[in-house]
């Protein structure tokens, strides 16, 4: 899956808590419907969005009603509430984090806007404009708003947000 894709799984996650960043091999993103419980949305790239996952990480749904409906123009609608495990593939250390509101994709130039309200699970990963240390991967579990420009190469190169880091996910499965 895209980077931009996966920043989806931000709004999937993000608004799932919904997707998520960058380049991971998320599979949710392609047909609409409810997200399975049990279904892997992203498999991140060592050390991509947290320095100690030197094996990668991964996303999958362990509860809730996730949906996503695509649209013939491109667009994706991400809602419903759900529990989101993130894993350190390199330890076994997981973490269930919420994920609920909506959030959406749209396709815009050459690039996506990715925006989301709720319980947000926003990945960053190194040269990604966004909160914390640009210079590497992170990982966030943000409740309030969210919007982000991704590029057409999957770089986020803006990023605001109205509420709060609720945690850092990266330090939790570290």
């Amino acid at each position: 899956m895209s980077r931009a894709k996966l920043t989806l799984l931000a709004a999937a996650i993000a608004a799932l808590a919904m997707v998520f960043g960058p380049a991971s091999t998320a599979s949710a993103g392609s047909a609409s419907g409810r997200i399975p419980v049990g279904t892997v949305l992203g498999n991140i790239p060592a050390a991509l969005a947290c320095p100690a996952a030197t094996s990668g990480m991964t996303v999958t749904d362990v509860g809730g009603n996730l949906s996503v409906k695509n649209f013939p123009d491109g667009k994706s609608l991400i809602t419903g509430s759900g529990q989101l495990e993130v894993t350190n593939t390199a330890t076994g250390t997981s973490v269930v984090v919420p994920s609920t509101g909506m959030g959406t994709l749209v396709p815009q130039g050459t690039g996506v806007v990715n925006a989301a309200a709720g319980h947000m699970l926003w990945e960053f990963f190194p040269g990604d404009v966004g909160p914390g240390d640009q210079a590497t991967g992170r990982l966030f579990l943000i409740v309030g708003s969210a919007t982000a420009q991704i590029s057409a190469d999957g770089i986020t190169v803006a990023f605001s947000y109205s509420g709060h880091i609720v945690e850092d996910v990266c330090a939790l499965i570290s």
